[in-house]
């Protein structure tokens, strides 16, 4: 079970722990409010075009606001995902991959890109016409496991890919 994604994004955006905060905390909505030392504003600073990706609603646990604190020049939503392929309801991996190759290829200086993947998102109960898992475990009947782990299989194509495009750049 996630752990609310907007959370696990603060602590490795800022290095600072969940576990100082009080139980239920999103800092997103609560707490960054004001420019927010973070991994993407030291880049910033050192001369890195900062980019934000989330191909999902742009307020969801208020990105919108919370990015641009942390240092992100630039937030990219579902909204500015367009001709993307699915994966049950979600913009897939794969046409993340692309976005981030794109971005890659037209800056013109250094870029740190932060990509917040939704493919994978619960819930894993549902069945869709565009997606069949594939991946079962011996002994387990479970559909929401060989569901999810479908989708880690995807996951891992699409990162091999973007792996395999950067093993060729020269920077």
């Amino acid at each position: 079970v996630a752990g609310n994604t907007a959370n696990t994004e603060f602590e490795f955006l800022t290095g600072s722990s969940m576990a100082f905060l009080p139980d239920g905390s999103v800092p997103y909505q609560q707490y960054i409010d004001d420019s927010t030392d973070s991994m993407a504003s030291h880049l910033k600073e050192m001369g890195y075009k900062t980019i934000a990706m989330h191909p999902y609603n742009a307020g969801g646990w208020e990105r919108d606001i919370a990015y641009p604190y942390l240092g992100f020049d630039t937030f990219y939503s579902l909204k500015n995902f367009r001709n993307v392929s699915k994966v049950r309801e979600y913009v897939d991996d794969d046409s993340c991959v692309d976005r981030i190759i794109q971005e890659f290829k037209k800056s013109k200086e250094p870029c740190f890109i932060f990509n917040v993947t939704m493919q994978n998102h619960s819930p894993y109960t549902a069945e869709y016409d565009n997606f069949t898992p594939d991946i079962t475990v011996e002994g387990s009947d479970s559909f929401q496991l060989s569901t999810y782990l479908s989708l880690v299989k995807l996951s891992d194509a699409a990162l091999g890919r973007l792996l395999e495009y950067f093993s060729q750049v020269e920077e």
